[in-house]
């Protein structure tokens, strides 16, 4: 069919991969791989190499220790010279014009993933460490693990894995020591008696952590924030690398700081310090999860965030039936007017890793803006899979085709086995739906493994892995599992020598290898089959061709393009009270699950989520019109809420509705935005409301609630003056960042969409 306008961008799958692999400013991993590459060290041995590039990478950070700093970590361009500086900037946009690891491999992939929004990848970071082993172990706890791994029988590929883990701790005690020094030198000249007493507590620190256990709460501070910035260096991202259940394991170290005769104000004045210096680096989707038990840690937590206010750590809540002094701490003008905290409910969350085939006494946490993990034995890929749910849709009902252009063959190929189908019932459409969605979930898994297996063989991260569960055991990469996966395939794939590759594919890695698959449109694909329900089955309004020849011209160009508009947008929504119409909603997401499913292999499983964040609008903008009235370019609906049309004042109709959906089924992550007025918050009737609204939901089978209650009329004042609003923040769909920092086009959805919810 012809395509009637070509007026808006195709969507760039390297920009993407770029835009979640970002460094903070004045991190010097690429120039390390620059200086390595050009230095001829070690190209032959992948595992040496990489080492050098981190050890050379933590040696050329441009480090610093301020006057009024209390937790050692600082560092950046403010302590670099210009041509350090200079020096970084050009590395980094060489890595990133460069780097095979996002190039698009073919003239397909570019269209598939441009037009059709249909995509694999590899994310980095995105993880949660065992922190509460790290800190009270050390990291000569893995040390002893790997030693003794070493004492018994393991392949040649295996024993050097291991040897780059002690290297990596080597490296990373070396790191420390770089700030041990830099007190050492700074106490010389220093005359301030508190300045002194911060700097030997330092150097005291920075001698034993993170190899050595922390002996107390400062200790333990210490030695997060430099794993916290080694792994992010080792894995060249900072993106949501995350705490865990920080006021679990933090709470034994703050009880001994007590015991030992500090205060509470004094253990208080640490936690600011280090949320100050963290904020600095950590991008806003670092999760700090509190509950569902709570005790004095988690208070205290909670106090430093409202006075803090600041973009990270986010607070991810675990909630359940009898946490009411919880919520009446959480529910708070202060917290919701920076987006904090996520709400989460602790029974739904332990029924989706339940139903994933976790053990509920294993435990589990949430991790940055998306999703539930095994903290430290899982390797959580989440952006790993993407898939535009419209477009099933469009070849159900058009046989096999999309109503825009043609699929490159290499997509076609995995249609092979759906035979088109006149689309003459709805069980035929729902029926090929779940057939094609088959299909399509099955190609963006296999470019997963494939960019995947890329990174465990060419860029891997031997300290990560240490960190993670299994990886010791099999002297394995923690993507090391998507090469056992592809198999035969990975030889040629990977260009691995014939005398390497048996002992290479064997071995899996990680315990956990879970890849995220993203249901991009979700609502709107389902309000597409309801519009088809009603308009062409039940009323006989229209033809099936009627409305695909209004879509192809984005309802324009004829008196009978905007009628069809206009019967289409008065169609039954997802969340606008409409069963029907919720159950259509539901009956693609279990498609998609169904579709993830059925592409385990071994330990690498796919987890759906309706997890948008801002990509609804990013990915929109690049997707030609669908059949729910959906224009070209228009933003999908967010996260699990329905299109923008359908946004009411009232959350109460959407969370009736994502009741419907199968959220036990996507461990990562069913998140519904509720935008609260901040003044509701200001007596008591008010925030019992909220606190209601909340607790049905979440008792209900709700797994996730993310709220906002900034200032509508200053996210006006900082879209049109930004320079003078740089400081605002705002929960965007599942972690924090300065209103300013997002795209343009993301700020006006964000005030549109509040403006309907309290219009």
């Amino acid at each position: 069919m012809k395509i009637a306008k070509e007026n808006i961008p195709v969507f760039s799958l390297e920009d993407f991969m770029k835009s979640i692999t970002y460094p903070p400013e004045g991190m010097t991993t690429n120039l390390a791989r620059k200086q390595v590459t050009a230095d001829g060290i070690q190209q032959n041995n992948i595992l040496d190499r990489e080492m050098e590039i981190l050890k050379r990478a933590l040696e050329l950070l441009p480090i610093g220790i301020g006057d009024e700093d209390v937790i050692a970590g600082n560092y950046g361009s403010q302590f670099a010279s210009p041509e350090l500086i200079s020096q970084i900037a050009q590395a980094d946009a060489d890595e990133y014009n460069n780097s095979e690891e996002y190039k698009i491999y073919s003239e397909d992939e570019y269209m598939i993933s441009g037009r059709y929004l249909l995509f694999g990848i590899y994310t980095p970071s995105h993880i949660c460490l065992d922190y509460e082993t790290i800190i009270s172990k050390g990291l000569k706890a893995y040390e002893k693990r790997i030693d003794d791994r070493l004492m018994r029988p393991i392949d040649s590929y295996g024993r050097n894995y291991l040897l780059a883990m002690k290297k990596g701790i080597r490296i990373s005690q070396s790191y420390a020591m770089r700030f041990h020094n830099l007190a050492v030198k700074k106490l010389e000249t220093c005359q301030d008696e508190k300045q002194r007493t911060n700097l030997k507590r330092m150097i005291h620190a920075l001698g034993r952590v993170p190899y050595e256990p922390a002996e107390d709460l400062f200790e333990a501070l210490q030695s997060i924030f430099l794993i916290h910035t080694i792994v992010p260096t080792a894995e060249r991202s900072w993106a949501s690398v995350s705490f865990g259940r920080t006021d679990q394991y933090l709470l034994p170290y703050y009880e001994k700081w007590i015991a030992d005769g500090n205060t509470r104000e004094d253990a208080k004045f640490l936690l600011m310090e280090f949320f100050k210096t963290f904020d600095k680096y950590g991008d806003g989707s670092c999760a700090m999860n509190l509950g569902p038990e709570y005790n004095e840690m988690t208070k205290l937590l909670l106090e430093v965030e409202k006075s803090v206010r600041l973009r990270a750590p986010i607070i991810a809540t675990r909630m359940k039936s009898d946490s009411d002094d919880f919520y009446d701490d959480l529910v708070n003008r202060t917290l919701f007017e920076i987006g904090q905290p996520t709400f989460y409910s602790e029974p739904s969350c332990k029924a989706a890793m339940t139903y994933r085939g976790m053990l509920n006494e294993q435990d589990y946490s949430i991790n940055s803006c998306m999703g539930e993990v095994i903290v430290g034995k899982e390797l959580a890929d989440m952006w790993g899979c993407c898939v535009n749910m419209n477009l099933a849709l469009e070849l159900s009902v058009n046989k096999g085709k999309p109503f825009s252009g043609e699929l490159p063959e290499s997509l076609n190929i995995y249609f092979k086995d759906v035979i088109p189908m006149e689309p003459t019932s709805m069980e035929i459409i729902k029926a090929q739906y779940y057939r094609y969605t088959q299909c399509i979930v099955r190609y963006v898994t296999d470019l997963n493994k494939k960019r995947s297996a890329w990174v465990a063989w060419n860029r891997p991260n031997p300290v990560l892995s240490m960190l993670l569960d299994d990886c010791i055991e099999y002297g394995r990469d923690r993507a090391h599992a998507s090469i056992h996966s592809m198999g035969m395939e990975a030889k040629e794939w990977l260009k691995i020598p014939d005398e390497q590759f048996e002992a290479v594919r064997s071995g899996r890695g990680v315990k956990y290898h879970n890849v995220t698959v993203l249901a991009q449109g979700f609502a709107d694909a389902g309000d597409s089959l309801e519009v088809i329900k009603k308009l062409v089955f039940e009323e006989k309004k229209y033809t099936l061709e009627d409305l695909i020849q209004a879509t192809i011209y984005n309802f324009e160009g004829s008196k009978r393009n905007l009628e069809i508009f206009s019967a289409v947008k008065n169609c039954p929504k997802y969340a606008d009270g409409s069963d029907d119409t919720d159950d259509m909603a539901a009956f693609v997401l279990n498609a998609l699950a169904d579709a993830a499913e059925n592409c385990y292999h071994g330990n690498v499983r796919y987890l759906p989520t309706c997890h948008t964040i801002d990509s609804n609008v990013q990915f929109g903008r690049c997707v030609y019109a669908n059949l729910d009235g959906r224009k070209d370019g228009e933003a999908f609906g967010k996260n699990a809420g329905p299109v923008m049309q359908v946004i009411k004042n009232t959350p109460t109709d959407l969370m009736t509705s994502a009741l419907h959906l199968p959220q036990y089924r996507f461990s990562g992550g069913v998140p519904i935005d509720i935008y609260i007025p901040a003044n509701i918050l200001d007596d008591e009737e008010g925030r019992a409301k909220v606190k209601g609204l909340l607790k049905v939901y979440l008792e209900n089978g709700g797994m996730q609630v993310q709220v906002n209650s900034v200032s509508l009329d200053l996210l006006k004042k900082a879209y049109e003056n930004p320079e003078e609003y740089p400081n605002v923040i705002v929960r965007k769909g599942g972690f924090s960042i300065y209103f300013t920092d997002m795209l343009k086009e993301v700020q006006k959805d964000m005030i549109e969409r509040f403006e309907k919810e309290i219009s």
